[in-house]
């Protein structure tokens, strides 16, 4: 990948990032705002079983994917686009017809019991297409195809809030219209994930694969589906489940939001890198592996310059993000909102290594680092949360990412024998801390939205400028800086 395709693809991203998580957090805004906090937990809850259901389905084939279409284009014996696709999808659809099997089953014995039958179609409905999307998009992302991704997203968000404003105005806001626009917006981002698909496949010829290589995705699509399951696990919420068991609808809304913020936050820059990586480490190992051991250590300093630009000021200013925000009803969100910035942060340089190790076939490595993980996060979560509610789902959370981020850091010391440069790791943070330190006297004036945002730009300048004082950046990525800057000049 040229300094310029990547930096495009960085600028691709960057617009799908900002502009999805922008718009679905004014959206999540919007909907704790109108349905209070025992509403709002009922409605995040449907969205974590969404969200469940789809990485059952969806995960290992997608992962699959985008290694292999990635691979695909630097190989000159690999199998053909279409080909690859049109495997992937038998398999696709026929765990997703199975899996719907299962949940109208289900539905016909206990669904019918407390929920509205109108929330379980839209919720049936979403499921499908959600999945069918992420599909399309996985495949999308092997080819390099963020400029798509982009026109995907950009025009569904919009409709998307377009259609949540509307019923506000016309005070139509009850859980059962807001999941029906969720249904709506899943349609839509299904049907224009196709049509960008469709300009992808046209006219390639097919060929048929043989056995070894079906034998070798179905094995990958295999550990790679039951590692993004457990991943799902640690890192994605399983808190959401135990609340919903023990505690309070409200107190699942407080982790529910916490988690977007921090998410969005956490997406929003060190995951704009981390949504190109997979696909960039897999050419990469491609033509050398010792080349993709330093896109790895390189791409872990990347992250660790990111988050050091995103923590201070975000836990500094947690009360009143959440305050200005939500409002007073929820300001009992600031304290699981800085938790769950730490532990997002950090597991965007878990995502580092995860993306080393699906390039590189380390599936089985993952997926018994992942079970293990997953085990430690049930058991505290089952004990923390019945016991301890709230404060206990976010101990849990801390202790389980604490957990998966040292058993994955002894990896990369003891096995693949990375040596991490820990001076440049500690200059960073420290570059952070003093640049905080410029900043924190000025904590007496009013903490409206215009101070907060004069402030972490008075931030992120000085952050900056001490990163290159104190030689945290190396002449490599300095020079690097560099190209991308005249690459952007010139496209």
């Amino acid at each position: 990948m040229t300094h310029t395709n990547a930096l495009l693809n960085t600028f691709f991203s960057t617009v799908a990032a900002y502009v999805e998580f922008f718009i679905g957090l004014l959206i999540s805004i919007i909907l704790a705002r109108q349905l209070g906090s025992e509403n709002y937990g009922t409605y995040g809850y449907y969205m974590w079983l969404i969200t469940l259901l789809i990485f059952v389905v969806n995960g290992g084939v997608s992962l699959t994917a985008i290694k292999l279409i990635a691979e695909s284009r630097v190989v000159d014996d690999a199998p053909d686009l279409l080909s690859i696709y049109r495997y992937l999808a038998i398999k696709q659809v026929k765990s997703l017809l199975i899996v719907c099997a299962l949940l109208w089953i289900a539905y016909l014995f206990f669904g019918q019991l407390n929920t509205d039958k109108n929330i379980i179609y839209y919720l049936f409905i979403s499921f499908i297409f959600r999945t069918l999307y992420m599909f399309n998009v996985a495949i999308l992302k092997g080819c390099d195809d963020f400029k798509g991704i982009a026109l995907i997203i950009t025009p569904t968000s919009f409709i998307n809030i377009s259609l949540v404003m509307l019923l506000t105005f016309y005070g139509k806001t009850n859980l059962n219209n807001f999941i029906m626009v969720y249904c709506v917006s899943s349609t839509i981002y299904f049907i224009l994930s196709c049509y960008f698909l469709y300009f992808k496949l046209i006219n390639r010829k097919i060929s048929s694969l043989n056995d070894s290589f079906k034998a070798k995705i179905s094995e990958q699509v295999r550990k790679s589906n039951w590692t993004s399951i457990f991943t799902f696990i640690v890192m994605r919420q399983s808190e959401i489940f135990f609340l919903n068991l023990y505690s309070t609808k409200s107190n699942v809304a407080y982790f529910n939001i916490a988690f977007t913020l921090a998410f969005a936050v956490s997406t929003l820059v060190p995951g704009v890198y981390s949504n190109i990586l997979l696909p960039l480490i897999a050419r990469e190992n491609k033509n050398s592996n010792t080349h993709a051991k330093t896109k790895l250590k390189q791409s872990m300093r990347y992250m660790g310059y990111l988050n050091t630009l995103l923590l201070f000021p975000i836990l500094y200013f947690s009360d009143e993000i959440v305050f200005i925000l939500y409002g007073k009803d929820f300001e009992s969100v600031a304290l699981p909102f800085q938790f769950v910035v730490l532990c997002t942060c950090l597991n965007k340089m878990v995502d580092c290594v995860n993306a080393y190790l699906l390039s590189n076939n380390k599936q089985s490595l993952q997926l018994n680092i992942t079970i293990a993980s997953s085990l430690v996060t049930i058991i505290l979560d089952n004990f923390l949360i019945k016991y301890y509610g709230l404060s206990g789902a976010l101990l849990a959370f801390s202790l389980s990412t604490l957990f998966t981020a040292f058993v994955y850091l002894c990896y990369l010391l003891y096995s693949l024998k990375l040596s991490l440069d820990w001076r440049m790791y500690f200059r960073t943070f420290f570059a952070g801390a003093l640049a905080f330190s410029l900043i924190y006297p000025f904590n007496k004036l009013n903490h409206d939205l215009l101070s907060l945002f004069v402030l972490s730009f008075s931030y992120v300048l000085f952050y900056l400028i001490l990163l290159f004082f104190m030689k945290a950046l190396t002449k490599q990525e300095i020079n690097g800086l560099k190209s991308n800057i005249r690459a952007f000049l010139k496209t």
